[in-house]
C-alpha cells in the first residue's frame, strides 16, 4: 500500500533535509510553521516517526536523552558541544567495529554510532579556560 505525502509530511521531511544542526522536534515545529502554520507537535512527533521508519531520516539520542533528527542515512558519528549544544557531523574513519560478539550472542545489531563531547570551535574560542585537552 502506497503511503500519501501530505504537505505537512514534505515540510517536515524539507526542514530535517535542509539543516545540518540536528534539530529536536520542537525546532522541526518552529521551521514548518512558516509553510504550514497550523501543524501541530503531534503532527511533527508523527511524521519524524514515519519519515524515521521509512528509512529517510535518522533519530540520534546524545547526552541529556533529546532526540534530535538527521537526514544523512549514511553511517556517521557527531560530536555535540557541552557549553551551546550543537551538533555536528563526524565522518566515520577508522573505528573498531564491535559488534561480532553481540551477533554471535543472537543479538541483532541494526547501526552502530559514536558521539565524542566537548567544546565547538566557538565555544572553546570564547571560553580558552575550560578547552583543556581531553586525556
Amino acid at each position: 500500500m502506497r503511503q500519501r505525502s501530505t504537505a505537512q509530511l514534505v515540510a517536515i521531511y524539507d526542514a530535517v533535509a535542509s539543516s545540518t544542526d540536528h534539530p529536536t522536534a520542537d525546532q522541526v515545529l518552529e521551521r514548518v510553521r512558516s509553510r504550514v502554520p497550523r501543524v501541530s507537535l503531534g503532527t511533527v512527533y508523527r511524521n519524524l516517526e514515519k519519515l524515521r521508519l521509512q528509512g529517510r531520516i535518522r533519530m540520534v539520542r546524545l547526552a541529556g536523552g533529546g532526540a534530535h533528527y538527521d537526514a544523512i542515512i549514511q553511517e556517521h558519528d557527531h560530536f555535540m558541544c557541552e557549553k551551546c549544544g550543537a551538533v555536528s557531523d563526524l565522518e566515520v574513519t577508522t573505528r573498531k567495529r564491535q559488534t561480532a560478539g553481540l551477533e554471535r550472542l543472537g543479538y541483532v545489531v541494526r547501526w552502530q554510532t559514536t558521539a565524542i563531547y566537548g567544546l565547538c570551535l566557538e565555544c572553546s574560542s570564547v571560553d580558552p579556560e575550560s578547552a583543556g585537552v581531553a586525556e
